[in-house]
Formats: C-alpha cells, sequence, structure tokens
C-alpha cells in the first residue's frame, strides 16, 4: 500500500510517500524535492518512527533558530505528524488483515476439522451398514440351512405318504376310468341301435314327405305364375289406359289450336 502526502510551501511542491509492506508489516517514508528536506530523504523503519516520536525537539518558536530553519523544524513536525496518523492507520490496516487472516486460516481449519469428522462419522455409519447388512446375509443363511435341513429330515416320510396318496389315486382314476369307459360304450351302443331305428323310419316316411312337398312346390309355383300373370295383365292395361288417355289430350289439344 502506498499513501502519497502533498505538502505545498509558496510553489514548491513537496511529496512525502509513505509505502507499507503488508507481509513484513514494515513501513518506509520517501521524501522527494531533497532541496528543502534533504535530512528526511532517507528511508526510516518503524522503529526508527518510534524513535523520532519519542525525541523531543525545540519549539519552531526558539531564538536559536534561523527563520529558514525553524520553517522547516514547522513542516518537519507536520510531516511527523501526518506520518504517525498515517503509520497508525496503516498498523491498524495490517492488525485488521493479519486478523482477517487468522480468522481465515482459523475457519478452514474449523472447515477441514468439520468435514474431516463429517467423513469420519460417514465411514463410520457405512461401516455400520455393511455389517449390519453382512450379519442380515449370515442370519439369512442359517435361517435357509437350518429350513433345508428339516425339509431334508421331513421329507422321507412325506415323500412316501405321497407316493401311497399317488398310488391311491392311480388307482381309483383308474376303476372310475374303467367303469366310465364301459357305460359310455352302453351308451353308445344304444344310441348306435336308436339312431338306425330312427333313420329307418325316416326313408319310410320320407318318401311320403318328399311327395308331399313336391305337390306344395307344384301349387305354389302355380300360383306364383297365375300371380305374376295377374299382375302383368294389369301393367298392360294401365299402359293401355294411358296411351289411349294420351291420345285423346293431343286430339283435344290439335283441336283447340285449329279453332
Amino acid at each position: 500500500m502506498i499513501i502519497f502526502l502533498h505538502l505545498r510551501k509558496g510553489t514548491t511542491p513537496k511529496y512525502l510517500i509513505l509505502k507499507y509492506n503488508l507481509s513484513s508489516s514494515m513501513l518506509k517514508v520517501i521524501v522527494e524535492n531533497p532541496s528543502s528536506l534533504s535530512y528526511t530523504s532517507r528511508h526510516i523503519n518503524e522503529n526508527h518512527v518510534k524513535q523520532h516520536q519519542n525525541t523531543v525537539s525545540p519549539s519552531p518558536e526558539s531564538p536559536s533558530l534561523t527563520p529558514a530553519r525553524r520553517r522547516r523544524r514547522a513542516i518537519q513536525e507536520k510531516l511527523d505528524k501526518q506520518h504517525r496518523i498515517h503509520l497508525k492507520r496503516a498498523q491498524q490496516m495490517a492488525k485488521q488483515i493479519r486478523d482477517k487472516k487468522i480468522l481465515a486460516v482459523n475457519w478452514q481449519e474449523q472447515e477441514r476439522e468439520r468435514r474431516a469428522k463429517e467423513a469420519e462419522e460417514a465411514k463410520r455409519q457405512l461401516e455400520q451398514e455393511l455389517r449390519a447388512q453382512q450379519e442380515a446375509r449370515e442370519a439369512e443363511e442359517r435361517r435357509r440351512a437350518e429350513l433345508a435341513k428339516q425339509q431334508r429330515e421331513e421329507s422321507r416320510a412325506r415323500k412316501e405318504e405321497l407316493q401311497r396318496k399317488q398310488a391311491e389315486e392311480r388307482r381309483k382314476k383308474k376303476e372310475e376310468l374303467q367303469a366310465e369307459t364301459e357305460r359310455l360304450l352302453a351308451e353308445a351302443r344304444s344310441a348306435e341301435e336308436d339312431e338306425k331305428k330312427a333313420l329307418a323310419e325316416k326313408v319310410r316316411t320320407g318318401k311320403e314327405e318328399a311327395a308331399r312337398w313336391q305337390e306344395q312346390e307344384r301349387e305354389r309355383r302355380a300360383k306364383e305364375a297365375e300371380e305374376a300373370k295377374r299382375q302383368l295383365e294389369q301393367e298392360l292395361r294401365a299402359q293401355q289406359e294411358a296411351r289411349e288417355a294420351e291420345e285423346r289430350r293431343r286430339a283435344e289439344l290439335a283441336k283447340q289450336q285449329r279453332e
């Protein structure tokens, strides 16, 4: 950080440059225009400034000082005052920066600790979950092994009982199937006899039915032919009447035209 001080006396400008190094907390004063402030044209650090602050200088109104030296002394006191003010401000700023850096470092350290704790807690929870899953799998395997053992122990008796029941069911089904087959065969033979009788009766009655049907068919066709003939005669008479009416209309119209 660089601080510029501009002091004027007459028309000659005088500059005081304060350089503050934030990293080393050192302050340097550079005075330009060495013709008027030659004795302050060197660099001074913070310790030199403190030593200069503790030095007692004679008053500008001392009779042993010439007017030029008195003016230079007054300017020097103003410069020292401004220097002390800016040095104090620079020190305050440096302190604030150091405090902020410390806070940032502390926050980063706390953040690292918090993240490390969270990671450790997540790792611990994951390990607990994995252990719980492993225990659950082992318990399930033990349960299945015990169940398989019980099933093997009970399978022989169940198998024998099942085989006995299956043999009994097969025997019953065979007997039922044989009885059903005999019943169906008897019904089939009876149905076949009935069908033969019905067919013989149908053949006998079919001839009579055929003769009656042929007679009815001839009567129906004769009636249809008679009805068609009657309708045709009606249509012809209607057409004849229409032609005669048209001829009478034309003759009447021609007669009217001649008159």
